[in-house]
């Protein structure tokens, strides 16, 4: 029972550790423009949410594949309110440390600059372009090679050198 309690401890200590990292990074300037969503926020999704929470597999009803899909939420609700980070399900389960979860008995907390631009993206309205869908495959990320990886590329002959 102690374990469990200094666990809940850390990780409710943990969030308000990300959520004052946050404010001060806003406060600071340091994103002085709201997060660029192909830039900043598809990458963060792309290699940390999508291996549970793609379109084929849903997991608790959430697909984070495309802007319809994150705002409908899952069997919790909503995954998040525009406008409002603190608000938001997905921020909150983030900054918990609760996602994604533990994987082979290793935890894989989110990096505080990535939880960061996640909640500058979600105050800043969670913009998201028409019609754009994520897929788990589209970039190469540390965990899995992608539809960008060197040997997916077409075969170009090289310009002869001098």
């Amino acid at each position: 029972m102690k374990g469990r309690l200094s666990s809940f401890l850390a990780k409710r200590l943990g969030a308000v550790f990300h959520c004052a990292l946050a404010l001060a990074i806003c406060s600071a300037g340091a994103l002085a423009d709201e997060p660029d969503f192909e830039r900043d926020i598809a990458p963060i999704i792309a290699k940390r949410c999508l291996e549970c929470h793609d379109a084929d597999k849903a997991s608790g009803g959430l697909n984070l594949t495309n802007h319809e899909g994150i705002l409908l939420g899952g069997e919790s609700g909503a995954a998040l309110v525009p406008g409002k980070p603190q608000e938001s399900y997905l921020i909150e389960r983030v900054a918990a440390g609760e996602m994604p979860p533990e994987s082979r008995g290793v935890a894989q907390p989110i990096p505080g600059e990535e939880i960061a631009l996640l909640e500058a993206w979600v105050a800043a309205g969670a913009n998201w372009p028409a019609d754009r869908t994520l897929n788990i495959y589209e970039r190469t990320t540390d965990v899995r090679g992608g539809r960008d990886w060197w040997s997916l590329q077409p075969v170009v002959r090289p310009e002869v050198p001098r």
